[in-house]
């Protein structure tokens, strides 16, 4: 049975604004980086039937990119300066995301 390719991201509000999506090299896990209004910059992990956040940070406009090193492991290049919030998200920083038994690590590259 062939999986369809994951939806655009999770759920995306009015005054969003998508910097990145860009599939897995198997194309079953879509990431995103989308600025939220004025408000926060949040990278995303999405499957066909699920989501999550990976990296929520305060404030839009950052330098901030991300590429998929495999189909298990994504790499995100940021900077120490750049502030988290954990009142937004209580787990903006992870270092792996999981749906059922696909797990995706995460690799942070701090400039």
């Amino acid at each position: 049975m062939r999986s369809s390719p994951p939806p655009e991201g999770p759920g995306i509000v009015e005054d969003s604004k998508r910097l990145l999506s860009l599939y897995s090299p198997d194309k079953k896990k879509l990431l995103t980086i989308t600025e939220n209004g004025n408000r926060s910059t949040q990278v995303a992990m999405t499957w066909p039937c699920g989501g999550s956040s990976v990296y929520l940070l305060q404030g839009v406009d950052k330098k901030l990119s991300a590429y998929w090193k495999n189909n298990s492991t994504v790499v995100i290049e940021t900077f120490k300066s750049y502030v988290t919030d954990s009142r937004l998200d209580p787990l903006n920083k992870r270092k792996q995301v999981q749906f059922v038994d696909d797990i995706v690590k995460i690799e942070y590259i701090e400039k």
